[in-house]
């Protein structure tokens, strides 16, 4: 699609219009919300360094999106470099029962897998590349 890292906010707008809501993070950084809050892109000193969404109809240029299998993501993309299992309360309490697999690929994006369903929930790419400790 037409979202990239490093775009400006001008562009955004001519892409994507108004967003539904903005949060102001500080005095240069902003984080704008698309689809019910299920597209989001955060920018820092007036470009775009975070792009993230939970609705199906916006994939990789591959064609994974949130609902593809995990199957079919690791068959795209091969094992991720990194991954961390979360419970009910993130990464602050004991894993007593996974909810999300976090995922790192090559390729930079960041997938967040359901651990019923084994299904992505979220897809996310930012600047620097994968954001997991």
């Amino acid at each position: 699609g037409k979202l990239a890292l490093g775009m400006t906010e001008a562009q955004l707008l001519t892409w994507m219009g108004e967003p539904e809501e903005t949060l102001h993070l500080n005095a240069s950084d902003n984080l704008y919300y698309y689809d019910g809050r299920r597209l989001y892109v955060r920018f820092e000193n007036g470009r775009a360094d975070l792009i993230a969404t939970l609705n199906s109809r916006y994939a990789s240029s591959d064609g994974i999106s949130v609902g593809t299998s995990e199957l079919r993501m690791r068959a795209a993309w091969g094992s991720p470099t990194k991954t961390r299992a979360l419970g009910p309360c993130g990464d602050t309490c004991d894993t007593i029962k996974v909810q999300t697999y976090q995922n790192c690929f090559k390729n930079g994006l960041q997938i967040d897998v359901d651990a019923e369903t084994r299904k992505v929930a979220l897809i996310s790419v930012r600047v620097g590349g994968c954001g997991l400790p």
